[in-house]
């Protein structure tokens, strides 16, 4: 084959291969042109404000912080110590009349129990209470003497207000129903119906307690009665907290 022929066949080739080196140089010119003129991803915005980033979050005091309430060292919430329920009892001495005959009495005893419904400013405590009181009586009348039974059943609330964590006032007003039975004492069976009745009593009374134990106290406490019978009461008070 003659150099003619050989020089024919691979120009169209070599032409090619130039052709697209200067195409591929001239892309990355293109290229590097375009990046060089696109914005960077921090360029501050018009106005001098810096482009905030997605991914980056403020640092030092003005970084927004979840609010956290603490308490003060030494400081703890203030909470009732008094227990919502106690039982009660109490030995006194009574002087108890009713509106006909002479009475003599001595000593009763009875039994209370306390529901603590209230609780204000973490001192004063009302509860709703109920009371039993039987009193044994000697009644005079026509000269003829008698043996008798009051019973009495009160319905009231009772406010206490705690001193300090040993010593608390009580204070208590109740309103409840007296009914006697009596015996006679003597040979004649018959007794005077109108000795034997029933009535309203209105019993107002306050005292003192201090705290033994954790779920003991003991105390003093006077109470005054009106109504069916008149009656007063002084004596000591054993109060149990559950």
């Amino acid at each position: 084959m003659s150099i003619q022929k050989i020089s024919l066949t691979v120009s169209p080739y070599i032409l090619a291969v130039c052709l697209s080196s200067q195409g591929w140089a001239k892309g990355l010119d293109t290229l590097q042109a375009d990046g060089q003129k696109a914005p960077a991803a921090n360029a501050p915005l018009p106005g001098g404000a810096p482009t905030p980033a997605s991914d980056t979050v403020p640092a030092g005091s003005s970084a927004i912080q979840p609010a956290i309430q603490t308490v003060p060292p030494g400081t703890s919430v203030a909470a009732s110590t008094v227990d919502r329920l106690y039982l009660a009892s109490s030995f006194s001495w009574i002087n108890l009349s009713g509106s006909k005959g002479d009475w003599v009495t001595g000593t009763t005893a009875d039994i209370e129990a306390g529901y603590r419904f209230l609780t204000v400013l973490q001192k004063f405590d009302l509860f709703g209470t109920f009371r039993y009181r039987p009193t044994e009586a000697l009644v005079q009348q026509d000269n003829r003497e008698y043996r008798a039974i009051v019973e009495t059943y009160l319905f009231g609330a009772n406010g206490r207000m705690a001193l300090n964590s040993k010593i608390a006032v009580n204070a208590s007003a109740e309103l409840g129903m007296s009914q006697t039975h009596l015996n006679s004492n003597d040979s004649l069976p018959t007794i005077d119906q109108s000795l034997e009745k029933s009535g309203v009593d209105l019993n107002l009374g306050g005292g003192v307690s201090y705290l033994v134990l954790e779920k003991f106290a003991v105390g003093g406490k006077l109470t005054l009665g009106t109504g069916a019978y008149k009656s007063v009461q002084l004596g000591v008070d054993l109060r149990f907290m559950l």
